[in-house]
């Protein structure tokens, strides 16, 4: 497998931090939130159910409450990839090129939830124009860049489809 250049590893490392931080200020949020709509009740009643990384339960396994249980969920998958690497997966053409391509194919469903989220409520309250803008730009630069740089097929189609849904999520804006 041909190594990737670093400008693409400089750029999933700026891209975690800053996913790291906006989630932290996304639960934050959320949290603050949810503690005034239940009127800051402690254990018992009114209180609103917690999910904790720790406690596993698939119907609210995502919905995490807190910045510790996204971390612990990111230190273990990031965990059983060290151990896949070690394990001599990384030599493995087939390994390799089917992790770049589900982590290809998972930013780029990234809009989806928005997307539908828009036209089940056939609202787009509180979504960002300037954001959207800012993510379509930043795609089409980024599938731009792969189609100059001759990158692996995964690179570009997964740009153009999502240069495609932050179109859509201007269409449903506008």
């Amino acid at each position: 497998a041909a190594p990737f250049e670093a400008i693409l590893l400089v750029q999933a490392v700026v891209s975690a931090a800053t996913q790291l931080a906006m989630m932290a200020v996304i639960l934050r949020v959320t949290s603050d939130a949810r503690r005034r709509s239940s009127g800051g009740a402690g254990v018992g009643v009114g209180r609103l159910a917690s999910s904790r990384f720790l406690d596993f339960d698939a119907a609210s396994f995502w919905a995490w409450h807190d910045f510790g249980s996204y971390l612990q969920y990111t230190a273990a998958l990031s965990a059983v990839l060290a151990v896949l690497h070690v394990a001599g997966l990384a030599a493995s053409n087939a390994y390799v090129q089917t992790l770049g391509t589900l982590a290809l194919g998972l930013e780029a469903m990234l809009p989806v939830p928005q997307a539908l989220r828009n036209a089940r409520t056939k609202s787009t309250a509180g979504l960002s124009t300037t954001m959207i803008v800012v993510w379509a730009v930043g795609d089409a630069f980024k599938t731009v860049y792969a189609v100059a740089k001759a990158a692996p097929m995964q690179f570009v189609a997964c740009g153009v489809f999502q240069f495609s849904m932050d179109v859509v999520l201007l269409v449903q804006l506008g």
